[in-house]
């Protein structure tokens, strides 16, 4: 991908003609009181003028030297307002006002040539005479013309006041504007944009508003976010993949042997901010990147097409420039393993209900990363929840009912998988099934000749096996069966299924981490906890998963009224750190006499949440335990409030992070038990966002919204 060398302006420096964003400047050069960072401009000595332009102002020979400016500009909201930015034929500048009302301006400022002595200029009008009101100045990133980290700055703020309630030059630009700005000055085939398309789509580094074309379009989107202008997670963009360009990480991309992809900060974080910005400019002007103008990796078409039916019965790796279809139920056995490389896609043929199921003995290996999951979908060109079958895991480890000795086939109990695919269980709690990285299953949940099941089903899955990033979407049936063993799963992503999102049972003994369910459109229960059906000869343990960090958010619209979380038929298990948000039934409930035992015993416990605008937040039914006088217990940490969820309900690209400052960010860190991520501790699945929202959530980019 190439830059267009048509109508830029300045800042992109002398490689093209310039053409002004903006016609004016200020009448005269702005003077008055010149003070160091960390002091203040007292506004009350600054005569004249019903309004006082603020400008950030750089020590020569700084302001030559440096590329982009992020910081903020700290004013009393009681005393003076904010009006608008200078906009000239030089630097770009993207102001965010989220936190005008408390007094604070982000702000953003680039330019390839040296954004110059004075970087920024912004117009404050004022509202009292009181002596107290200030203006100051916090820088956060500075880059130098070579895009790297200045750690010291000579900066300082000036203060002069100005003729008329908007002087000549100074605009108020909303992101909006900007974009606006931008479509009048760019030639007619770079204006078209592409809303229809969603985060993790983008196919090239950089190209943040999905249009086909780097330009200023992508410059600003992420100057706009990185100043809290512009929501991270915008559905008519992608910057969580596309902008996410810094620091480069050379020599990889981020495909699936890469140990360090673009985009990952020294802390393991990831995030977006001025020198994401300055990358995307630096190629746009002309200027080589080691990432930006780069293909994403699995981005590209892929035609090639093979039939999978029948069984597997050795080991087989398949190819990613290959899409697979499932032809009735295929199986895994015979202790082959079967490995699926990043990117890969495969399809389950909608009339013979195609499926994968995994035997006792056997592995599956799924490869996938944040840039290039593994996609499982069906066949179907207009797809519905349930068009194929979905993925079957038959594990060897414990189950607390079911067939033993004689009625089996080994000496620990075992069952017989649903729809009679197979029989799980054993004696190897200690044992893996594979490893399943970065999976998405898409509308799965109906095999050939049975009612709906599960779309992911683990079975008696040992504790050896990995299964992190994977999201479970329309499925027909539940999201999620995890009977018996101790399958431990992290960053799971359960997004508009049918049935129940995550149902455990038969002596679940496992772990999980980062959970978000969200009941989409579906109204339905989030988690279903067992310990066995009624009526079966106990075996084995009682149920007894130890999960943190969930996030639950019910349906959009009213159904059945199903609770959040049920725990009943006598389930144990720890559940900590639990954010409940917006079911339609209550958020807790715990039910029959054998659990409330449990309860008592000590077994049971639900604890540090936040619960919020569910009918109710806690039971009210009659029966042996007062959910309501659980949660009021000063022990269990639970309270009542809003997480303030940024924008959870946004269906093409939710955004699940609290808000910085919500009731969410004090959570309990989980043990440092070797599974558990201890240095998680906050309520809920997802990070809050920090204070300029520009911090990535894990889940970003790689899963489909609800």
């Amino acid at each position: 991908m190439t830059p267009s060398n048509r109508r830029f302006p300045t800042w992109l420096g002398a490689a093209y003609a310039a053409t002004a964003l903006a016609a004016c400047a200020p009448d005269s050069e702005p003077v008055g009181p010149i003070i160091t960072a960390g002091s203040a401009v007292m506004l009350a000595e600054i005569e004249g003028g019903s309004t006082v332009a603020a400008v950030v102002r750089l020590g020569r020979p700084y302001g030559d030297e440096v590329a982009g400016l992020q910081g903020k500009l700290h004013f009393d909201p009681a005393s003076v307002r904010y009006m608008g930015q200078l906009v000239g034929d030089r630097s770009l500048l993207a102001v965010g006002e989220s936190e005008a009302s408390n007094g604070t301006l982000r702000f953003v400022v680039l330019d390839r040539a040296g954004v110059g002595a004075d970087a920024a200029t912004l117009l404050f009008e004022r509202l009292t005479p009181a002596a107290e009101p200030r203006l100051s100045l916090e820088l956060t990133r500075a880059a130098s013309l070579d895009s790297r980290p200045v750690p010291r700055l000579v900066r300082t703020v000036a203060a002069t006041p100005t003729v008329g309630r908007i002087p000549p030059g100074f605009r108020h630009m909303t992101a909006e504007s900007w974009l606006a700005e931008l479509r009048t000055r760019m030639p007619p085939q770079q204006s078209g944009r592409r809303p229809e398309l969603v985060p993790g789509q983008g196919t090239v580094f950089g190209d943040v508003d999905l249009s086909g074309v780097l330009d200023l379009f992508d410059v600003i989107s992420e100057m706009l976010v990185a100043a809290n202008a512009q929501p991270l997670l915008d559905v008519a963009g992608d910057v969580a993949i596309a902008g996410d360009v810094f620091p480069a990480n050379s020599p990889g991309l981020g495909d699936a042997n890469d140990p360090v992809p673009p985009g990952l900060e020294a802390n393991g974080s990831r995030l977006i901010d001025l020198f994401d910005a300055l990358a995307i400019a630096s190629f746009v002007a002309g200027l080589p990147d080691p990432i930006v103008g780069q293909s994403i990796p699995g981005r590209t078409p892929v035609t090639n097409r093979a039939i999978l039916s029948g069984l597997i019965t050795v080991d087989r790796t398949l190819a990613r420039d290959t899409i697979y279809e499932l032809d009735g139920m295929v199986i895994v056995t015979n202790s082959a393993v079967l490995t699926i490389p990043a990117g890969t896609r495969l399809e389950g043929n909608t009339a013979s209900r195609g499926a994968l199921s995994i035997r006792r003995g056997s592995q599956l290996v799924i490869n996938g990363t944040r840039l290039e999951p593994v996609v499982m979908t069906c066949t179907s060109a207009a797809k519905t929840p349930g068009c194929w079958g979905g993925l079957q895991i038959n594990g060897v480890a414990s189950v607390n009912n079911g067939n033993v000795g004689a009625g089996g086939t080994i000496q620990c109990p075992e069952l017989a998988a649903p729809g009679g695919f197979g029989i799980y269980g054993g004696c190897l709690d200690e044992s893996s099934s594979g490893a399943i990285r970065y999976l998405r299953i898409e509308y799965a949940g109906a095999p050939a000749g049975t009612t709906p099941m599960a779309a992911l089903q683990l079975l008696g899955v040992g504790a050896l096996t990995i299964l992190a990033n994977i999201q479970v979407h329309r499925a027909g049936g539940d999201a999620v069966l995890v009977s018996g063993g101790v399958s431990q799963l992290r960053q799971v992503v359960l997004t508009d299924n049918t049935g129940i999102a995550l149902d455990w049972n038969d002596g679940w003994r496992g772990k999980a981490q980062e959970v978000v369910i969200h009941r989409g459109t579906r109204s339905g229960i989030g988690i279903r906890g067992s310990n066995a059906p009624p009526g079966v000869t106990i075996y084995g343990q009682r149920s007894s998963p130890m999960l943190y960090n969930l996030t639950l958010i019910g349906p959009t619209s009213a159904g059945a009224g199903a609770p959040a979380l049920l725990l009943h038929r006598g389930t144990g298990g720890l559940l900590r750190d639990v954010l409940v948000q917006g079911f339609d039934g209550p958020g807790l409930q715990i039910n029959d006499s054998e659990t409330c035992m449990v309860v008592t015993n000590n077994q049971l416990s639900v604890g540090r949440g936040v619960f919020f605008q569910n009918q109710p937040d806690f039971s009210t039914d009659a029966d042996c335990i007062d959910e309501v006088a659980y949660a009021q217990d000063p022990t269990q940490m639970i309270q009542v409030a809003d997480p303030q969820l940024l924008a959870p309900n946004i269906a093409a690209s939710p955004d699940f992070r609290p808000r910085f400052g919500s009731p969410a960010e004090n959570g309990v860190a989980p043990p440092a038990d070797g599974f558990f991520n201890p240095n998680v501790s906050h309520i809920g699945a997802v990070a809050p966002a920090n204070l300029i929202q520009s911090n990535i959530p894990w889940y970003a980019g790689w899963i489909v919204g609800w």
